[in-house]
């Protein structure tokens, strides 16, 4: 959900070439923290056969049947699955820990998941821990996963961050925000995009057409059609050069 979002954001202006350069190098980006596949030694992969989805271990050998009609990877031990229209969690032997009952959710990472939850008055995102309770109230239009203690959220149009607790830390006032990483949040303010630290202060100023998470203390960055790489100050490590998805 989070690189979809802002690859509709940040992309959505040029052409179609660009759009699939621009995710080639994001994905080749992505912090390890953001994919569903736990690293651990007893992995289990996600596998479909005959339009169901089961998991296989590293010898690949099927270990969960395929029976779901989607599996992601595991998490935090569970691994969130689609039975029908709806969404619950599984452990490693393929028993259901929380009962497939969410039309939208997303899976575990620091021990809590974003899930679409009925309220008096509409459907909103809350969170549930490992149990299945409820444990940050359903308020949010939409949510994504924790990193470094804190979650993107939508509320209204706009976009911050919430710590653990549920408390707003970075008001929602972005056009667009998305993880933490090495102490730092990316957001996108007029279509440009930029950074803050935890304490909701803009430390890099949304200028770049389009950027990534800090790794290793430095981040791409796109400045018209080229990439290079700032660091934590926001000063030009790399200059922009790079045509990074060929």
């Amino acid at each position: 959900m989070l690189l979809t979002g802002l690859l509709l954001l940040t992309c959505s202006s040029t052409s179609s070439r660009t759009q699939n350069r621009d995710a080639r190098s994001l994905l080749a980006w992505l912090p390890v923290s953001l994919t569903n596949q736990e690293g651990e030694t007893a992995q289990l992969f996600p596998i479909e056969q005959r339009g169901k989805w089961g998991y296989i271990n590293s010898t690949g050998r099927v270990v969960i049947r395929p029976r779901f009609n989607f599996a992601a990877g595991f998490s935090d031990g569970l691994a969130l699955v689609q039975i029908g229209d709806k969404y619950g969690y599984i452990d490693r032997t393929g028993k259901f820990v929380i009962q497939a009952r969410y039309l939208i959710a997303e899976g575990f990472s620091e021990g809590l998941a974003s899930v679409w939850i009925q309220t008096n008055e509409s459907i909103k995102y809350g969170f549930i821990d490992r149990g299945g309770k409820v444990v940050i109230r359903p308020q949010f239009d939409t949510a994504d996963k924790f990193h470094e203690g804190f979650a993107s959220v939508k509320v209204g149009r706009k976009w911050g961050f919430m710590n653990t607790t549920g408390r707003m830390v970075v008001p929602a006032k972005y056009d667009a925000a998305a993880g933490f990483f090495e102490g730092l949040g990316l957001i996108i303010i007029n279509n440009k995009t930029g950074f803050v630290d935890k304490a909701g202060e803009v430390v890099i100023d949304p200028q770049f057409d389009l950027a990534m998470w800090f790794k290793g203390g430095l981040a791409p960055v796109k400045i018209g059609e080229r990439w290079g790489f700032i660091d934590k100050r926001g000063k030009t490590a790399i200059r922009p050069q790079f045509d990074m998805g060929t």
